[in-house]
Order: C-alpha cells, then sequence, then structure tokens
C-alpha cells in the first residue's frame, strides 16, 4: 500500500516537473521572440546606412 502511495506521489511530483519545464521554455520563447522584435528597427536601419 504504501509503495503504490509513493509512486502516485512520485508520478504527481513528475507531472509538476514537466508543466514547470513547459512553462519555463514557453517563457523562453516569449523573451526572445520580443527581444528579437526589439531588435529589428536598429537593424534595419544599419542594413539602410550601408
Amino acid at each position: 500500500m504504501d509503495s503504490k502511495l509513493n509512486r502516485e506521489l512520485d508520478d504527481i511530483e513528475i507531472d509538476e516537473n514537466n508543466q514547470d519545464e513547459k512553462k519555463r521554455s514557453r517563457c523562453i520563447i516569449i523573451c526572445l521572440i520580443i527581444l528579437i522584435v526589439m531588435m529589428l528597427p536598429s537593424t534595419i536601419a544599419l542594413l539602410a546606412i550601408f
């Protein structure tokens, strides 16, 4: 009985870890997109100079 309960708790912890990783990856992707969008005008201006 205890081993079954421990397995269920381990499964719950694994699920929570997976959700945290998904949230982190989404946040990183969003931050990268924002960074790229903010850099676009300066890149275009630099290319226009040359």
